[in-house]
């Protein structure tokens, strides 16, 4: 497996798990809403650390699978 290869994937896959987190983003907020008190904005969650952890992992992820993907050879 070379390099954009890998890369390729990398992306696939950062790609499929920020959709994750945007649909548990719908599962947070009604778990909120029980206790009363929920954000009405998406960006408002940010805020919270595991989020905005989340959040950079993904983007971190996909950023070095995009640069090996730009940058890799197609044959070894």
């Amino acid at each position: 497996m070379n390099r954009k290869q890998i890369g390729q994937i990398g992306m696939i896959a950062s790609a499929l798990i920020l959709s994750l987190e945007l649909f548990s983003l719908k599962i947070l907020q009604s778990l909120d809403k029980i206790t009363g008190e929920w954000e009405t904005s998406a960006w408002s969650y940010l805020t919270y650390p595991t989020s905005l952890l989340a959040l950079l992992l993904v983007l971190i992820v996909f950023v070095v699978s995009l640069v090996l993907y730009l940058n890799g050879k197609e044959n070894l």
